[in-house]
């Protein structure tokens, strides 16, 4: 559809732009604004990280853990997950986890390859001890049964600024593999 010359000058206009003067752009076809999703301009911008892996032919009561322990700054975690199991898991995410000796750090991967940040979390997989898991903050089953299953979080999490998290992934049956993806965005709200 198009307006005639006359409508055109009786309507006003104004043009959406950034602080540079780039104007937003719409889709010639649909006229659709041309937009990406937040956690997609987080991405762009190199501020998006992920822990993504996998372990195979595990036995029932295996458990998988992450010591997840954020900064005592504004920028704060927003995470979301994905966890894969053939065989059945469950999974389960403290706050407050304390006493963590051992494990292996593990380096969040940012997912803009070009970008040289990094995180401002620290991981730790599989600690030796852990005194207390902390506070009960959610749970999940993935896979059970003949069938194999996600669980799924696809709302983020904003986590707490100087905390511990504990995220555990417990096997429920034998000969299972498992695959983890927990990813997040790392933002300073601007208030």
């Amino acid at each position: 559809m198009s307006l005639d010359q006359n409508a055109l000058g009786s309507i006003a206009r104004q043009l959406l732009t950034d602080k540079d003067g780039r104007i937003a752009s719409l889709d010639r076809a649909t006229w659709a604004q041309n937009i990406i999703s937040y956690e997609h301009h987080e991405i762009h911008a190199g501020s998006h990280f992920n822990i993504c892996d996998y372990d195979v032919g595990l036995g029932s009561g295996v458990e998988i853990e992450f010591i997840v322990t954020t900064p005592d700054t504004t920028k704060l975690a927003h995470l979301t997950f994905s966890i894969f199991s053939s065989t059945g898991a469950r999974v389960d995410i403290y706050e407050g986890a304390s006493g963590i000796t051992g494990g292996n750090a593990v380096i969040p991967r940012n997912n803009n390859r070009s970008s040289t940040n990094t995180s401002v979390m620290t991981v730790v997989k599989d600690p030796s001890a852990i005194t207390s898991d902390g506070t009960f903050a959610a749970g999940y089953l993935a896979g059970a049964g003949r069938t194999a299953g996600f669980a799924n979080r696809e709302n983020e999490y904003v986590l707490k600024q100087n905390e511990t998290y504990l995220l555990r992934i417990t096997t429920t049956a034998s000969s299972n593999n498992v695959s983890w993806c927990f990813e997040w965005y790392e933002h300073t709200d601007k208030v």
